[in-house]
């Protein structure tokens, strides 16, 4: 039990991060109630939350669950005077939405409540007013529930005649509707009560289908325990398979992006080669050198650029994402720039100026010939 149980929380608290707040009040319930057999702290801390949230809520239901579900921590912690105190604060509100199961289930957990301080009187009258509303609503579980509470409070009492006569009732109606655990408790009363009237013969039947059912429970619990498990390995198997199918598109993700960068950069790269043939080829033509510079300063401004873009991945691992460490790394590497572009300028200036004035070389015109064609001579000047 206490497994199926630990699996049942482990799936409410996994779900509790991504419920909106209007399911959250639920779980908290649930959670509270998952605990209460054997943390009753976290079950009423749970329990707590729970009544929160539906206070704020203003769900009528939800603030009669949680009360109730904290009154149930108290009673397995035996603290029967708060859990008496927040099974009351239950019950109106059960009452205020004419929720009969809710008030027949109310009073039973009063009744048990009453029971365990050994206050039989008021034990057995909230037991009654249950079996009242049960038959009521026709349901059968309440009523064999109440019924078995009836028998079991007038043995302790040991007016055995009366527990034989609930327990009897809470048996017939249990096979009727085929549950196990009511005919397993009320058999268990009955073997027990005849046993004390010396009825032996009752006493060790009904004590050996107790013993029959008890262990055809328990196979059934440990079964259940054991389907929990393989959906759990199940869930688990699937959570893993769907986290490297998401590692695995994750990589190719980054490997397609890196491509894409690689290829980018490379058209980058092959820009700047264009442009720097480009400024040299200039050099061919009468271009103003402010228009020149200009070029050549712009050039450069795309390569410091196209570096700052490269080193900035690397930059913002010393950076941490601080603005003021990414902007002395970019002072930084502006600085170890500087002096590169100011010797590449001067460099790209000097060779295209030099292939200008190659160029206006090349073009004086040769002076026109003499009259009298190739064979005049030319007079010396003194």
């Amino acid at each position: 039990m206490r497994a199926q149980n630990q699996f049942r929380i482990d799936s409410l608290l996994s779900r509790l991060p991504v419920s909106p707040s209007s399911q959250k009040t639920a779980i908290w319930i649930a959670l509270s109630q998952e605990y209460h057999q054997f943390n009753p702290e976290k079950a009423i801390e749970y329990g707590q939350k729970g009544l929160q949230l539906a206070q704020k809520q203003g769900k009528t239901a939800y603030i009669a669950q949680s009360l109730r579900a904290i009154g149930r921590a108290y009673r397995a912690r035996h603290d029967y005077t708060r859990a008496r105190k927040y099974f009351f604060l239950a019950l109106p509100y059960e009452e205020t939405q004419n929720n009969a199961l809710g008030v027949g289930e109310c009073l039973l957990e009063i009744g048990e409540v009453y029971k365990y301080r050994g206050d039989y009187k008021q034990a057995l009258d909230k037991y009654r007013r249950a079996v009242e509303i049960f038959e009521k609503i026709n349901h059968k579980e309440g009523t064999v529930k109440a019924l078995s509470n009836i028998a079991n409070t007038y043995y302790k009492l040991a007016k055995y005649q009366n527990a034989l006569k609930f327990a009897l009732q809470s048996l017939l109606i249990s096979r009727q509707i085929g549950t196990d655990e009511g005919i397993q408790e009320a058999s268990l009363i009955l073997a027990e009560a005849y046993a004390h009237i010396g009825n032996y013969r009752e006493a060790y039947n009904f004590q050996m289908l107790h013993t029959s059912l008890q262990d055809s429970i328990f196979q059934v619990e440990k079964s259940k325990e054991i389907q929990l498990i393989e959906q759990k390995f199940a869930r688990e198997r699937l959570q893993v398979e769907q986290k490297m199918q998401r590692e695995r598109q994750a990589e190719e993700e980054l490997r397609q992006t890196q491509r894409r960068n690689n290829i980018q950069y490379s058209l980058i790269f092959i820009i700047f080669i264009l442009l720097f043939v480009g400024i040299f080829s200039l050099g061919r033509f009468d271009i103003p050198q402010a228009w020149l510079e200009s070029l050549i300063f712009l050039t450069l401004l795309l390569i410091f650029r196209f570096i700052i873009i490269v080193m900035m991945p690397f930059a913002d691992t010393y950076a941490d994402g601080a603005p003021l460490m990414t902007l002395l790394v970019n002072v930084l590497l502006a600085l170890f720039f500087m002096p590169f572009q100011k010797l590449l300028e001067r460099l790209l200036k000097k060779k295209v100026i030099e292939e200008q004035a190659h160029d206006e070389k090349l073009k004086v015109p040769f002076a026109p010939l003499p009259p009298g064609g190739k064979n005049r001579k030319i007079p010396r000047h003194p």
